[in-house]
Parts: structure tokens; C-alpha cells; sequence
């Protein structure tokens, strides 16, 4: 079990400290629980018990968004954070670049900026998420899941290792539950020109989805992203709350409702990514949410048998050390298996809109120095995105 420490600290210290991720083995005493000695020296590895130890848990709210836990599917991704009474996220992808390397303007401008694609916001009503005593929220390292506990309220999510579509599963069990909406909003003007470069976000209409769109327009370089939300059994109409957003309302209920959120990005002018992301939404709809983890979790499963590594040391850093491998592979695993590697300075777990320090482009050294455990991990295909880069 970690407790809560801000993200990016771990990720600092993840690139000084793995060159440690060569070993193979180092076993504790009678610890039989996760290793268990076979004929010919083979072992049965608990993996779950091994991954589990790394999970995050906060027994109180994160206090910034960027102290939420991540979820990616290695193109998609979000940090999970709550107020008392919702539940936020900001859908980034890892192909979703506002200017490409032929921009005139400078770095760090108002134009470098990189992966946002929509802010969206899930309201109770209430205050089901306060700091007290029912507030828990998990990260499962080994099934890529959060976990939300509160009054009344739990909440369980999860980006698909499927398909680009993030599944939540709300359980309200409030004496008087309340509406559920869910806000989709964008961070800027709907029109913003900044010299020759164009960015723009438009609302299609739907009948029972939100669908906001964002295109990126500067000479020849075009790009343009998608996120569709939906509640998935509801025929809903959603309502126009300012120029910048879009609700879905949900009527009051006892029990379970599942909300699905996908999205999808595109280079060529000629691609429609809202179909798309639509199209990924309706696939999704016809799957229960458990039936959709199970897709997902199988993944996952595969992912952590490859290989393994279990340290002790008599003054804890063995196990320490253990725990941040585990953590940068799962970074790794939800970041890294999209057309484009996750930047350095935020991944796809940035929370601030547009505001990304350093920039968008890529510092070779940077980027590369998370791709380095992973060849002693098993886990090479991971390292194909930035190959990928290279040959773009």
C-alpha cells in the first residue's frame, strides 16, 4: 500500500532509482504468501500480492487535482479527483497536438500545448465525497481501476485497454439520492486565432450523448480530437449550460447507472473524429460495465505475469524500491501504447487545461530515460510509440 504523495515527486525519483529494475529475484524468508517453492526450484507467483503493494490509497480527498489517481489505457488517460460532491476528470490523449514541429511561435508560447481534450465533471449532488471517515479512495494497480467510497456513494472507473471509451459504474445508496449530471466543458473561447494559428471547439448536437469536438488549424498542420459521454440506458437530451458546456441529467435513483465517456483524435482534415468517438460509445453501450472490466482486467493480468521482481532489505528500501517499479510500469502501461509516446512534463495526466510548462515538443533525454527499465521488464512493446515518433 502507497499513501497519498504528489505524482509527479514519485515520477522523479523513478528516474535516478531504476537501474535497480535488472535484478530478477531477491526473496523475503517465509514469505509464502506471494512466492511459493516447486519441484525443480519453479515458483508460483502471486502477482496480484506482489503489484497490490504498490496500489495508492488516499483515506482523505486529494487537496490539488494533480494528487488524483491515473487511469490510461496508453492513448487516453485522466487523473480521478473528487470535490465533496463530484467527481472530476480531464480526458487527454497522447496523439493530440495543438501545433507540430514546423510552428513559428515560440516555446512555451500560447499555442504549445499539447494532449487537453475536454474537462468533465460528474455531480451527486451532495456531499457524498467530504473528508471524514467513509472517504476511500484505491487505486488498483494490478486490475487498472479506481475505486471511490463515500456517504452512500461509491464509484469505480477504468480507461478500456480495448478501446478509448473510460466506464464508470455509480452505486448510489443515499436515503434521498439526487440527480446525476454529468458536465462536459472546455477550458477556452470557443474561437481562439493566435497569428496563423486556429483552435476552435464546437458542440454537435445529439440526442442522447454530449459530443465537443476541438480542431487545431495552422497552414498545412491540422489535428483535431472528439470525447462523447454518455448514461448509458438513458434517453436524455442534453441541456446547453453556457457557450462552454454541456449537461446530462440523469432522474434521482437508488442503484447502480454506468456513464461511458470515449473520445478520438486525427490528423487528416477528412476523418470525422465525433463518428468515431460516437462510434466507440455505441460499441461500448451494448456491454454491461463488468463485462467491460473483464475485457480490460485480462490485459492487465497479461501485462503483469511477464516478469516480475521481489526485494526486501532489512532497513525497507528493497521493498520501497519494489513498490516504485511496479508504479512506473503501470505509468507505463497506461501512457505508452498509442501512435506518439506521453510527454515527459505531465503525461496524459495533465488537469490544467491548455497549461503545459515546458511545451509540447519533445526533449529527447526526457522522454527516453522512462523507456530504459522497460527493456529489462519484458515489457519492449511499450517502447514502440517512441520508435514510432522517430519514423513520423
Amino acid at each position: 500500500m502507497t499513501t497519498r504523495k504528489p505524482i509527479l515527486a514519485s515520477l522523479a525519483i523513478l528516474s535516478c532509482t531504476l537501474a535497480l529494475v535488472g535484478c530478477d529475484l531477491m526473496q523475503k524468508e517465509g514469505d509464502e504468501s506471494l512466492l511459493e517453492k516447486k519441484e525443480l526450484s519453479m515458483l508460483s507467483v502471486n502477482y496480484r500480492a506482489i503489484v497490490s503493494d504498490a496500489d495508492l490509497i488516499y483515506k482523505s480527498p486529494a487537496e490539488v487535482p494533480v494528487e488524483g489517481q491515473p487511469i490510461g489505457n496508453g492513448r487516453m488517460g485522466t487523473l480521478i479527483w473528487t470535490t465533496p460532491g463530484t467527481v472530476q476528470m480531464q480526458i487527454n490523449r497522447t496523439d493530440v497536438f495543438a501545433v507540430n514541429k514546423y510552428h513559428a511561435g515560440p516555446r512555451r508560447g500560447p499555442t504549445d500545448y499539447c494532449s487537453g481534450c475536454a474537462k468533465v465533471t460528474i455531480d451527486f449532488g451532495g456531499k457524498p465525497f467530504q473528508s471524514g471517515e467513509a472517504f476511500r479512495q484505491h487505486l488498483s494497480l494490478y486490475e487498472a481501476e479506481c475505486t471511490i467510497k463515500g456517504e452512500g456513494l461509491n464509484v469505480r472507473c477504468f480507461v478500456s485497454s480495448t478501446s478509448d471509451v473510460l466506464a464508470l459504474e455509480i452505486n448510489d445508496q443515499r436515503e434521498e439520492p439526487q440527480p446525476l449530471r454529468v458536465n462536459v466543458s472546455m477550458w477556452r473561447p470557443p474561437e481562439v486565432k493566435t497569428g496563423d494559428h486556429l483552435a476552435r471547439y464546437t458542440f454537435r448536437d445529439d440526442r442522447k450523448n454530449i459530443l465537443i469536438i476541438q480542431h487545431f488549424d495552422e497552414r498545412d498542420y491540422h489535428c483535431a480530437s472528439a470525447v462523447a459521454a454518455r448514461i448509458a440506458g438513458y434517453q436524455i437530451q442534453s441541456e446547453k449550460s453556457s457557450e462552454r458546456s454541456r449537461i446530462l441529467v440523469a432522474p434521482a435513483q437508488k442503484g447502480k447507472r454506468t456513464i461511458l465517456i470515449s473520445s478520438s483524435a486525427s490528423w487528416s482534415p477528412q476523418e470525422d473524429v465525433g463518428s468515431k468517438a460516437t462510434e466507440i460509445l455505441n460499441e461500448a453501450s451494448a456491454k454491461s460495465y463488468d463485462v467491460l472490466r473483464q475485457e480490460h482486467v485480462r490485459w492487465w493480468s497479461g501485462f503483469w505475469s511477464r516478469t516480475f521482481v521481489h526485494i526486501s532489505s532489512p532497513d525497507g528500501v528493497g521493498s520501497f524500491m519494489e513498490r516504485i517499479r511496479n508504479l512506473h510500469l503501470y505509468y507505463m502501461g497506461s501512457t505508452s501504447r498509442g501512435k506518439l509516446p506521453a510527454k515527459w512534463n505531465g503525461s496524459i495526466f495533465v488537469t490544467d487545461g491548455d497549461a503545459r510548462h515546458w511545451g509540447s515538443q519533445f526533449w529527447v533525454w526526457t522522454t527516453e530515460i522512462s523507456h530504459f527499465p522497460l527493456y529489462a521488464s519484458d515489457a519492449v512493446d511499450l517502447t514502440e510509440p517512441f520508435w514510432r515518433m522517430y519514423l513520423k
